[in-house]
């Protein structure tokens, strides 16, 4: 057991796992272990334990994809997201495409397709990164036509406002300055109501969108007239609170940039 309490060496899987479902579990443990690797910044340890994660996955759907497929599906997902971050964007990609596949066989046979969805979204950011726009754009707006519908059904339950932040960036490499805009304002006014209800959970989200729907602004020469005028401050009283400095933005969050969903830890649950 490592310092941060995390079992990067277990026994092998053969050592561990006689039956299919004793393996299934013991791939479940790897992939849930790369996660938490990978949030702590261990990519290259991270990358190995979902590297198996893959492996034995992959042989149990091969036997039986009505069961193990699911799980090959998120540790794929997980797999491609790994690979990019340690800028391995080639492998990324072939890792991203087999996971979309591989949902795209879950989905027509369950209604719910937010891991497609999820999925299809990694594949537009994996292929924007390596400059083939069009077909990230193609992508994007597949996943946005799927949250869209899920929205429909569910509100709550999707990334929509996420998904249409991205094709709105990637609309806007491509020129589609219109395009590009309303794709923005959409992203910002979802933003903006889930925002009023849970500021701890969507504040960053809609400072992101109104950044890129600056950007996006900017880019047709209409940013000086969208934006109101900022107020000046009330003269302070002897009962004012101390005004609280507002942070620089440095990170590439800030700027206007496609978003990967987050990682699959479990059955229907993503990080991030």
């Amino acid at each position: 057991m490592d310092p941060l309490g995390l079992d990067f060496d277990p026994p092998s899987a053969s050592q561990v796992a006689e039956t299919p479902e004793e393996l299934g579990r013991y791939a479940l443990d790897r992939n849930n272990l790369a996660v938490r690797l990978a949030e702590q910044g261990r990519r290259e340890d991270g990358l190995a334990a979902i590297e198996e994660a893959v492996t034995i996955y992959r042989q149990l759907a091969e036997a039986d994809p009505g069961t193990h497929l699911p799980g090959l599906a998120r540790s794929l997902n997980n797999l491609s997201g790994l690979l990019g971050e340690l800028g391995r964007q080639e492998e990324g990609l072939a890792a991203s495409e087999e996971a979309v596949t591989a949902f795209r066989q879950l989905a027509d046979a369950d209604p719910d397709a937010r891991n497609l969805a999820m999925s299809l979204n990694n594949l537009a950011a994996q292929l924007g990164e390596l400059g083939r726009r069009e077909e990230a754009l193609a992508a994007s707006e597949e996943a946005v036509a799927t949250y869209r519908q899920l929205a429909e059904i569910n509100p709550d339950a999707h990334h929509l406002a996420m998904s249409l932040n991205n094709l709105s960036v990637l609309l806007g490499r491509l020129g589609r300055r219109e395009e590009a805009l309303a794709a923005s304002e959409e992203a910002v006014a979802t933003y903006r109501q889930r925002a009023q209800a849970d500021p701890d959970a969507y504040l960053h989200n809609l400072a992101t969108s109104l950044h890129n729907l600056a950007t996006q602004l900017g880019g047709l020469g209409r940013g000086k007239r969208h934006w109101p005028r900022p107020r000046k401050p009330s003269p302070p009283t002897a009962s004012s609170p101390k005004p609280t400095p507002t942070p620089t933005c440095t990170t590439s969050r800030c700027r206007s940039t496609t978003s990967r969903s987050g990682w699959v830890s479990s059955v229907g649950r993503r990080r991030g």
